[in-house]
């Protein structure tokens, strides 16, 4: 089992680049099968905050779900 937190910052107001601030929260979870094979489930939720030109906010937000499998030879 693994968390893990991520913030970016996307803003360089001198350079009047206005991405947004992105945070994301990521929960994975591993199963062995055996020594060369393994499953692993990760969840992240992902929050975009962004401040337009016009003063306006724009925020979304985005629940991710990945399954992936691993074979070793």
């Amino acid at each position: 089992f693994a968390v893990r937190y991520d913030f970016l910052d996307l803003e360089d107001t001198s350079a009047n680049v206005f991405g947004g601030k992105l945070t994301a929260l990521n929960a994975a979870f591993n199963w062995y099968l055996a020594p060369n094979f393994r499953y692993m489930l990760t969840f992240v939720h992902a929050n975009l905050e962004q401040k337009l030109l016009s003063g306006a906010k724009n925020e979304g937000s985005e629940e991710i779900a990945m399954l992936r499998f691993q074979a070793d030879w």
